[in-house]
């Protein structure tokens, strides 16, 4: 379902409507799809080659870990994006004791240097880690982390 606009811009609203459709049944998604819901999804997939590289460049050095530590930095990275850096609410997440967030962030800090701190970096952090499946609604969207 696109966006309600005036008659003049049915033509945006039904592209909208046909990308959100391609997207969610792509990935296993529902029949309805409410595209403004899903507005960030929908900018992620409108340029796939961009979002890819978006991902590799900025979750690479995630791929020089282990599977162990990849995920486990993983996870922490994304729990400390979703919570805006309070490592007490990242700890309730993780289920970890706050000292054992803030010993993973300080990882993450020497494997992203700047980028955890720099709001725009931290931003790029945030979509590629969308883009490779760690978000809602369609988990798995578009690439695969390193």
């Amino acid at each position: 379902l696109g966006p309600a606009v005036a008659w003049p811009e049915a033509a945006r609203s039904v592209r909208r409507a046909d990308l959100a459709l391609s997207v969610a049944r792509a990935h296993g998604g529902a029949e309805l799809v409410v595209a403004d819901e899903h507005m960030l999804d929908l900018l992620l997939a409108r340029d796939e080659g961009l979002t890819e590289d978006l991902v590799r460049t900025r979750l690479a050095p995630l791929r020089e870990l282990g599977p162990g530590p990849r995920r486990r930095l993983t996870e922490t990275l994304r729990a400390w994006l979703d919570h805006a850096g309070e490592v007490r609410l990242v700890a309730e997440a993780l289920h970890v004791h706050p000292q054992s967030v803030r010993y993973r962030v300080a990882q993450l800090r020497e494997l992203f240097g700047p980028a955890l701190d720099e709001p725009a970096l931290r931003l790029e952090l945030a979509l590629a880690m969308r883009a490779a499946g760690r978000g809602e609604p369609w988990r798995g969207t578009f690439v695969r982390l390193p």
